[in-house]
């Protein structure tokens, strides 16, 4: 039970202070009789998240670039759990995620760290 408190409590801090961001991921469907043939549509969610911009010094050139932002978005609650290749939209703005970590309590994904770029 003290797992799904943490959750609610940063879930809220989160909402509290956070702006509302699109999480899209694009999902390829077989067409008809012709398998080889696909369709792609987006499937998309809202998270409330917060900017946590890089500071100079994490920037190495290689694996966090200049132009990279780092979001941290609250999970609790969402469809979608967010993945390397995945979009994400901050104000009409995309960017494509690079890379996830998913800070977990108990059963239940809380925090997720986006880098994107």
């Amino acid at each position: 039970m003290a797992g799904l408190a943490t959750v609610r409590s940063a879930f809220k801090a989160i909402q509290k202070k956070g702006v509302a961001l699109t999480l899209g991921r694009a999902v390829l469907t077989p067409d008809g009789d012709e398998p080889w043939k696909t369709t792609s549509a987006e499937t998309t969610g809202t998270f409330f998240g917060v900017l946590d911009d890089y500071r100079a010094a994490e920037r190495d050139g290689e694996v966090i670039q200049a132009q990279d932002r780092r979001y941290v978005l609250a999970l609790f609650g969402g469809f979608i759990v967010p993945k390397a290749g995945d979009r994400l939209e901050d104000a009409g703005v995309s960017f494509r995620v690079v890379s996830v970590q998913i800070l977990r309590s108990g059963a239940y994904d809380v925090l997720g760290t986006l880098q994107v770029r």
